[in-house]
Parts: C-alpha cells; sequence; structure tokens
C-alpha cells in the first residue's frame, strides 16, 4: 500500500474529506473501509497529518463517517490507507526470523559431508546483491557544504574529492545559480535533500531539481523515502543518505531496489554494524562521515525560548540550537570527529569517506586543520565520537 511520494504521505492515496466536525469525520472514497484498517489524514494547506486507526465505521455510499478526536480539517484535506485490519507485523518478525535462521542453519540441521541445502538462502536473496559489481577500490573523499563560500575554498581535483552540495531554504537559491555557471564542473558535484520538505513546498523544490540535472548535476543524496519519485528513473546516480538508515542487508536491498547505489552509515551508527554492511557485500558502496556536527533533532516547533538555559545530553555532551528551513535543529557544541578510525574501515573495505561542513563558517584554515587532520587520521582533542564505539540500541 506505500506509495508515498504521490503526494507525500505514507500511504495509498484513497479520497478526501467532506466535512469534519467535532469527535466525527466524513470522508469519501470508493475503498472497501473496515474497522482495524490504519488512515492518514493530510492538509497540505496546513501541512498537518494525522493518524488513526479505525474503531468503528458507518457507510453511506462512498462516504464513510469515523469518529475522530483529533483537530478538525479542511474540505478536500486527502486521505491515504496506511494499512490493512489483516496485516500482523508479528507475521513478518516470523518471516524474517525464519530467513535469518536458515541462513545460519543449526548443527541439528547439518550432515556430515552434505551443504546445508539452504544456508546460503539469505545471503542469496538480500545480501549477494553487489559482490560482481564492486565499485572502484581508489578512495573517495565526499565533503558536504551548505555556505555557498565554501566552494571557492575547496580544491576541484575530479574524481578525489566531491563536493555535496546540502540544498535549503537559505541557499537553494544561490547552488542553483552557481550550478547553472559556465564553468562550474558539475561532474564531481552531489546535491543533497533536506529529511524533511513540507507539501507546499514540494513544487519548488522540484523546480530546482528539474533545473540543477539540466545543468549538468546527475548524482543527487535523499533523506526521506518520498524523495525517490522526484527523479526519472534512469540516469542519475542516487545515494540513501543519513536519515534512510541504512541499518542492515535488508533496508539496503529495499533502497537499491529504488534506484540507490550508495548508502551513507547513519551518525548513529556503529563500528561493529558497519563492518557488518560490508560483509554483506555493500563494501566499496558505503559512505562514512568522519567529521561534522550531526543534527540530533529537528523540529518546526523548537524556539529560542525553548532552551534558552542551555542543553545537555545524557552523556552530558553540550547541544546548541540553529535554525534552517523553518525549523530548529540541534547540533553537539563540538564536533564529531572519527578520522582515527580511517584505517578500521579501510580495511573492511570501505573506500567512500565524508567531511561535514556544515553549520560552519568559510574560512581557508580551518579546512587546512581538518583536510591535515583527515590525511594524518588523527582527531582534534575538543572533539567527539557519538555513538561509534557502542552498539545501536
Amino acid at each position: 500500500v506505500l506509495n508515498p511520494y504521490k503526494p507525500q504521505c505514507l500511504g495509498r492515496r484513497i479520497g478526501t474529506v467532506i466535512k469534519s466536525e467535532p469527535g466525527l469525520i466524513t470522508i469519501e472514497t470508493a475503498e472497501a473501509l473496515q474497522p482495524g484498517d490504519r488512515i492518514r489524514i493530510s492538509d497540505p494547506g496546513s501541512d498537518t497529518t494525522e493518524a488513526l486507526k479505525i474503531k468503528e465505521i458507518s457507510k453511506s455510499g462512498n462516504a464513510c463517517s469515523i469518529p475522530f478526536a483529533g483537530e478538525a480539517f479542511s474540505p478536500g484535506s486527502q486521505v491515504f490507507k496506511a494499512g490493512d485490519a489483516g496485516w500482523d507485523e508479528k507475521n513478518i518478525e516470523k518471516e524474517i526470523d525464519m530467513m535469518y535462521s536458515s541462513h545460519a542453519g543449526s548443527p541439528a540441521d547439518r550432515k556430515p559431508g552434505h551443504q546445508n541445502d539452504y544456508s546460503n538462502k539469505y545471503a542469496s536473496l538480500i545480501a549477494r546483491q553487489w559482490i560482481n559489481t564492486d565499485k572502484s577500490s581508489s578512495v573517495q573523499l565526499r565533503v558536504r557544504i551548505d555556505d555557498p563560500g565554501w566552494i571557492a575554498l575547496l580544491p576541484r581535483n575530479g574524481q578525489d574529492l566531491n563536493v555535496v552540495l546540502s540544498l535549503k531554504k537559505e541557499n537553494i537559491g544561490i547552488f542553483k545559480e552557481t550550478c547553472s555557471g559556465q564553468f562550474f564542473d558539475c561532474s564531481s558535484t552531489v546535491c543533497e535533500l533536506l529529511p524533511y520538505i513540507s507539501q507546499r513546498e514540494i513544487s519548488g523544490y522540484r523546480q530546482v531539481i528539474d533545473r540543477l540535472i539540466a545543468s549538468g548535476i546527475k548524482r543527487w543524496v535523499l533523506n526521506n523515502i518520498s524523495q525517490f519519485g522526484f527523479f526519472p528513473s534512469e540516469g542519475l546516480e542516487l545515494t540513501a543518505g543519513h536519515f534512510l538508515y541504512t541499518w542492515n542487508a535488508f533496508s539496503a536491498r529495499i533502497l537499491k531496489d529504488l534506484g540507490t547505489a550508495y548508502f551513507v552509515t547513519s551518525w548513529e551508527d556503529d563500528i561493529l554494524n558497519i563492518r557488518k554492511l560490508a560483509e554483506a557485500g555493500l563494501r566499496s558502496r558505503l559512505i562514512v562521515y568522519l567529521y561534522g556536527y550531526p543534527p540530533v533533532a529537528r523540529s518546526r516547533m523548537l524556539s529560542r525560548d525553548t532552551y534558552s538555559e542551555g542543553i545537555y545530553s545524557e552523556q552530558d555532551i553540550k547541544l546548541r540550537m540553529i535554525f534552517e528551513s523553518g525549523a530548529g535543529v540541534l547540533i553537539p557544541d563540538k564536533p564529531v570527529m572519527l578520522f582515527n578510525m580511517r584505517e578500521k574501515l579501510t580495511l573492511s573495505g570501505i573506500r567512500n569517506f565524508g567531511i561535514d561542513l556544515s553549520y560552519i563558517k568559510p574560512e581557508k584554515s580551518i579546512w587546512e586543520n581538518i583536510y591535515d587532520a583527515y590525511q594524518k587520521k588523527t582527531n582534534f582533542p575538543d572533539s567527539i565520537k557519538f555513538n561509534f564505539k557502542r552498539t545501536v540500541k
């Protein structure tokens, strides 16, 4: 039932709101809804979405009235079906457990001198999708920027260093004009989308995306499942960004089927899980960012007054709040730095690394110091590790 990018909402579009009154909402749909089904209601005008599980329903033709305790929605708001009453997540969990156990096998299943008939079923179906199509073995570096001032300060030496333009409300117009310039090198440039683009902003973003593709930008980083619908099915190189969470070979396979060629490991990931991904066949298709100020939280409801007294994590890491694209974003006060882990990651077959210069004022000496530390595989004393040495929870 998932077709989230038509338009941007999890679920399949099935109808619209006729009227909404206290305690009751009436929708028009040809869908045979029943108690237990899950629906989402979305109002693009106010950028509001509500999800509910149907407990009671009364029908009159294509009009369905459903008890609803949320805020009123205006007529014409879109309705999506997000799940069926008969759907049971426990059945899916059992199927996945069976696939894992089939792959691993058990001593009781193994007969002397015989290969387990189904020991590679999981690997063949999911994990070994990339073995014979491995990418280049040379080390590649991506440098992400959100300030156009960095462009003139970074070396543009072709395939070894690729600049990633992080597109936001504040910079998207400047980056669009920059990439359209006669002498701009689009071949070594990547563009990255925010994890959340509201419905009323999608049209403007898509116009810019089309313009950038026409200018020669063929490599894109996506951070939301809905964003696959923004791009043509062929001719581009798509990367799953930090917020698409490539936790394991299952998620990698799903993203691959959607057209993904590379996978950025989450800021929340750890070295052991990254190694498992590498062993699953992704190796040189993984991109690990080794420096940056990762967003810990992003919300349009955050304000400067919300955390005026200072913010600290459970590990007593100080956080600060900045604002971008109409949302408050919490980032660490000190950078996450993992340059000293580069050797171990390289030994695992990982060839693509990243440095994130977002939220940093452009200055040549800053870049030189960071790049020098990257080459020497050393960290600054005043930096943090985030979750890298702990297991994912």
